[in-house]
């Protein structure tokens, strides 16, 4: 048994390799709905070699999907690789390529402190939401980590971005079946002062700032039927207290996890319970407070 999930595991990984970002499949998919710009744009293939820009699409015409797909968005300074111990967690619970998509928002390398909630980044994520609910005819899981929370918020919601007044266009709320938090930049961001880039008070991270007031203004759920977000009391990234409200609380949200660990940790460490908020959409207060410690993560 072990040999066999070996030998399935090295051939996906070769396989993703050299297929390179997003499946051909599902490229030439984006290329006839959506035209080359769009497929180019949210393939990300200048990020880097590999999935290293974005992933996701079926691999063969006949390939099923038994799953609601999901949609990862990234932290800020991230990519979509960086995604990947969970698209490999999610493909030996029995999710398959054409379940998992993400995309790269931003350049990947701009440090955190300076990046903005940029119009096009909200865009990006709006654009692979809707293009993977048309190319699965599914209603699509959002999975989000950090600063992507409200990008991905920003995206579902739809309106005017408050940085250049563009319109995005009626709310996704239909096409999301479960939103997931995790350690998300939903309030703001504590230790954030207006004097840094990215926390301007117009699109910055800020819970004062425009972009925050927009995303936090709504009385009900629009982030999909169902909402969830993981937070961890030693979060000093996100910190604790923005604004009179606890940093990554998802309002409106059916539940919550909490932790004791590491924010560089929440994502890779609650996997299973990401998992489980998708799949089983329990109502009540979850509550599991885990503690863990990886010395590669400081915060």
């Amino acid at each position: 048994m072990k040999v066999k999930v070996l030998i399935i595991f090295c051939f996906c990984l070769k396989f993703f390799l050299v297929e390179s970002d997003f499946s051909l499949h599902f490229r030439n998919f984006l290329i006839r709905r959506y035209g080359a710009y769009t497929q180019q744009r949210l393939e990300r293939s200048d990020i880097g070699f590999g999935i290293s820009g974005s992933f996701g699409g079926k691999i063969f015409e006949t390939d099923v999907i038994r799953h609601n797909p999901i949609v990862f968005v990234h932290a800020a300074s991230c990519r979509a690789g960086s995604l990947l111990p969970n698209y490999f967690h999610y493909l030996f619970k029995g999710y398959n390529a054409a379940e998992m998509y993400a995309t790269t928002w931003g350049d990947g390398v701009t440090p955190v402190c300076l990046k903005t909630l940029a119009c096009d980044d909200v865009k990006q994520i709006r654009g692979l939401i809707v293009a993977v609910n048309e190319y699965t005819n599914q209603t699509v899981d959002v999975i989000a980590f950090g600063e992507g929370s409200a990008i991905a918020r920003k995206a579902i919601l739809g309106g005017t971005c408050v940085d250049t007044n563009d319109t995005l266009g009626e709310t996704l709320t239909p096409l999301v079946e479960t939103f997931v938090s995790v350690g998300g930049l939903n309030y703001g961001k504590q230790n954030c002062t207006p004097q840094l880039g990215g926390c301007n008070l117009n699109n910055g991270q800020i819970c004062s700032s425009e972009f925050m007031r927009d995303i936090n203004n709504r009385t009900t759920r629009y982030e999909g039927t169902y909402s969830y977000y993981i937070y961890s009391d030693n979060d000093f990234v996100i910190g604790r207290e923005c604004c009179n409200n606890t940093c990554s609380e998802l309002r409106n949200a059916n539940s919550a996890s909490r932790q004791i660990m590491p924010h560089g940790n929440l994502f890779d460490a609650t996997k299973d319970i990401q998992l489980e908020m998708i799949q089983y959409h329990s109502n009540t207060t979850v509550t599991n407070v885990n503690t863990f410690y990886n010395p590669l993560f400081r915060f």
